[in-house]
């Protein structure tokens, strides 16, 4: 929980500013503007709504944790079905986040629209919601931009065409083999690379 989650958060949030140039310039203009020293780094992204918007928006499409499980501790109703103690009931962030009611063009990553929406903790279940919320989500979410924007203000990254990006899940949603690509010094040379896999039925690019 304390590593996993946030290196997958970051290596897919990397992956989506890839492949979508627009959305990676604007990050690189507003990071320019951080302080360069790392020891209070974390006190000015509260003003950084794009690269807030970024994550949260990688999160959203690619979650960490596709599915949790939860179960009944005792017999209840739940949404007009009868749910009986010890039932085993699946939640998936990954269906909630792209219920088109929510999150209009679901599949597609749109950091945009996190200026004009604001869901509550059920509506954006990437960390669980209720008593059971990740009591890391904070830590978690603040770590994943700060190495971020550490790397993105050195380093262009840049993935290998065509690379083969497969989702594997376990506890955690990751690439399956890893995410080929060559770092460059930050020149703002951003283009997307033609990719395959089955990261097409996940994210349309």
């Amino acid at each position: 929980a304390a590593y996993e989650t946030c290196q997958t958060a970051m290596v897919w949030t990397l992956f989506l500013l890839a492949q979508h140039p627009e959305a990676m310039r604007k990050l690189i203009d507003e990071i320019a503007t951080l302080p360069d020293d790392p020891s209070t780094l974390s006190d000015h992204l509260n003003n950084c709504t794009w690269l807030d918007a970024v994550v949260r928006e990688s999160m959203r499409i690619l979650p960490p944790v596709p599915v949790q499980m939860r179960v009944a501790t005792r017999d209840a109703d739940f949404v007009d079905h009868a749910v009986q103690d010890k039932t085993r009931i699946v939640i998936s962030p990954y269906l909630t986040n792209r219920m088109p009611g929510l999150y209009p063009d679901g599949d597609r990553f749109l950091p945009e629209r996190w200026e004009s929406i604001d869901p509550d903790q059920y509506e954006y279940i990437v960390f669980s919601a209720g008593p059971r919320t990740c009591p890391g989500a904070w830590f978690g979410t603040t770590l994943v931009k700060v190495a971020l924007v550490h790397i993105l203000r050195e380093l262009r990254v840049e993935l290998v065409p065509g690379a083969r990006i497969d989702r594997h899940v376990s506890i955690t949603m990751s690439p399956k083999r890893g995410m080929p690509a060559t770092l460059h010094a930050q020149d703002r040379k951003f283009a997307p690379s033609p990719v395959t896999g089955n990261i097409h039925d996940l994210v349309a690019l």
